[in-house]
């Protein structure tokens, strides 16, 4: 029955990501909170009864590091968004990894649903539903030093949602962090991560991106 349940779980979950692929975001939404319903419904019992699986033997961000971003994908945005979800194996059973994901991708289905629906009166409400997860994901990680990629990905994501609403002065302040994220990864040859996040420099402030090197 554990296996049923997250074999489930990870069905809605590979159902969001395909959703998300085809920007149809309500579908998204949709599989992405039934996930979430899933997991919970059963979140007790499979820690309990069958709970095989170590944290210290996967972190998020090789979950993430499991899928490839999209090279050829036309992109007509003019900021960068993580916005190829993260995927789920049946082999990770963990909350502190499953769920951060599921309510990760929520948040992403969320967020891309309202700037397809920029003139929505709806749009904006729901960008604050889509921030509120992606801070509940933030919350829901134990270890963030392990998780340096999903990190980035959740801050930067909030601060595209807070320049999206005029908060200039919260998003702004999360991209120079972030830029101290890059460089440390560019420092560190992190090839794979770099992958992933290869379009932010498009959201730096123009007094970050035109600053002289020091």
């Amino acid at each position: 029955r554990c296996i049923m349940n997250i074999n489930t779980v990870v069905e809605l979950n590979n159902q969001t990501l395909a959703f998300l692929r085809k920007q149809d975001f309500s579908n998204a939404i949709e599989a992405s909170l039934a996930a979430l319903v899933c997991y919970r419904s059963h979140e007790a019992s499979t820690i309990r009864h069958c709970s095989s699986f170590n944290t210290q033997d996967c972190i998020i961000d090789q979950c993430m590091l499991l899928s490839t971003p999209d090279r050829n994908k036309t992109n007509p945005r003019h900021d960068f968004v993580y916005e190829c979800g993260i995927p789920l194996s049946p082999a990770v059973s963990d909350a502190s990894i499953v769920t951060p994901i599921l309510i990760f991708n929520s948040g992403l289905a969320h967020q891309m649903w309202a700037e397809s629906h920029q003139d929505c009166t709806k749009s904006e409400e729901i960008l604050q539903k889509a921030k509120s997860l992606y801070e509940r994901a933030y919350s829901a990680t134990l270890d963030m030093d392990e998780n340096v990629l999903f990190h980035f990905v959740v801050i930067n994501n909030i601060a595209v949602l807070d320049r999206a609403i005029g908060n200039i002065s919260r998003s702004n302040p999360c991209f120079q962090y972030l830029l101290s994220v890059l460089m440390v990864f560019l420092d560190q040859g992190c090839s794979a991560r770099l992958q992933h996040v290869e379009g932010f420099l498009m959201n730096l402030p123009l007094t970050v991106e035109n600053a002289p090197a020091a």
